[in-house]
Formats: C-alpha cells, structure tokens, sequence
C-alpha cells in the first residue's frame, strides 16, 4: 500500500452512514473550508476507535489514489471526537485542497477497517479539488502559522483566557497559544476562567455544565473533563486543579 502522511489538526462533524466526508466552515488556523470526516458508530466501533486516542491521517498515492487512510497513533496529532448521541466518530481535517477546495454538503462513501486501528475511506469527488502538490506552498505555510483563531460571537476572552464556543470548532487559547476542546469542556473553562484563579464549587459546575439536568454519573464525568483537561492545557500556559473543601482552580502555571 502506498500512502503519504497528513500532518493535520483535527476536530467537529456530525454522524450518519457507513463513512461521510463534507468541506464545512473554515478551521482555526487557516480561515479556509475545513475537510470534516465522519465514520458511523459500527465502523468506529469494529476499528476500536475511540474519541481519547490519536489518530494520524494520509492521503493515498499510486494505487491508493483515491483514499483515505485513518489510524491509531500514540504519536499522531489529531484528536477524534465521538459524538454525543450516537458515538459518530468525527475527524476535522482542516484545509485540505487535495480533497476540495470549496464547501460542500455531506456525501456518503464506502469505508472498511483493513485492520485493527486502521480505516480505508474512498474519497468521493468534490468539486475544485487540487492534484497533490498544487497547493503546496498555501499547505506548507499554515502549520507555521502562530495558533490564532477569528473571532466569532461565540468567542469569549475571561482574565486573558479566550473561550471559543463555535460548534465543532471549540478552542481555548492562552498567551497566544491555542488546544482544541470538546464543547463541555469549553464550557467548563468559561466556568473557571471568569473567577481565575479563585476556585469554583463543584456544585456550581455540576448545576451549570449541564443547565440543571446533571446525570446521575456528572460528578464522576467532571472529575474526567478536569484530567483531560490538565493535559491539555499543560501544553498552552495552565493549570486545572482540585482545590479541597473549596472546588476547581484555573490558574496560571
């Protein structure tokens, strides 16, 4: 098999069929039409693909031509999502011109896993799409670019944290440094960022996360969202701690 690796940043989409590939709103760093991947729950399911692991990305060449490869990579930079109601998992591959260069609605195609952790995709045809190579020069300039973001009105910056909310494109940066989040956990942040440092109750967190309809679990949930979170946050300049008898504590590092 011949394929060449996708140095990509990933999140959002929507489920739905076998496998499903759509060019949607623009990605964070580059303002362009991000590529946005999604594989049904039974797919996901038999790759054992889950929505914490990493994931590389390559494009198929020679007689791959036409595919896409999705694998489990402790080394890998993409971050799956699993959606919330049917555990869809969903890739956003950012701006991709190999495989459309322009929006385009959700089209289904066939995809099977060849071995565990590992999914063929057969990319279907999108209008404007680039030979591999015609945009290289737009393709080797984006990873450099510093991690900004455009302000939308679901953009919030609280005591120098800034808080994106945009669906499937949700975001927290620091100090000029951006990580990619769930939407509960760019909820979470909003939450203890506008008291920073000083902590926040957990009962406050569990009322508010989930507008007053906590799960029977949420407590436990939170206490996950706060250990993802200390990881990923690490990496942009914060801290996420538990401060006894007192709640949770957003601080610098």
């Amino acid at each position: 098999m011949s394929f060449e690796r996708l140095e990509l940043r990933a999140r959002g989409g929507r489920a739905g069929g076998p496998a499903a590939i759509s060019i949607g709103g623009p990605g964070a760093a580059s303002g362009r039409p991000s590529v946005i991947v999604t594989l049904s729950p039974a797919l996901a399911k038999e790759a054992g693909f889950t929505g914490k692991a990493m994931y590389s990305i390559y494009l198929g060449k020679d007689e791959d031509a036409g595919k896409l490869r999705i694998a489990t990579d402790p080394k890998g930079i993409i971050i799956g999502r699993q959606a919330p109601r049917n555990t869809a998992m969903l890739f956003n591959l950012g701006y991709l011109p190999a495989i459309g260069r322009v929006r385009c609605r959700k089209q289904y195609t066939d995809a099977k896993v060849v071995e565990p952790g590992v999914v063929h995709i057969d990319i279907p045809d999108f209008p404007d799409a680039a030979e591999t190579g015609d945009d290289e020069e737009e393709n080797d300039a984006a990873p450099a670019e510093p991690a900004r973001k455009r302000q939308s009105s679901a953009t919030e910056t609280l005591n120098g944290v800034t808080i994106d909310l945009s669906q499937d494109d949700e975001s927290v940066t620091f100090r000029g440094k951006l990580v990619e989040v769930t939407t509960r956990q760019a909820r979470l942040i909003r939450l203890l960022a506008r008291p920073r440092p000083a902590p926040v109750a957990e009962t406050f967190l569990l009322k508010n996360l989930w507008d007053g309809r906590a799960p029977n679990n949420a407590a436990e949930q939170l206490r996950m969202l706060c250990l993802d979170l200390q990881k990923a946050l690490a990496p942009i300049g914060l801290d996420l701690d538990w401060v006894k008898g007192a709640g949770y504590q957003l601080r610098d590092q």
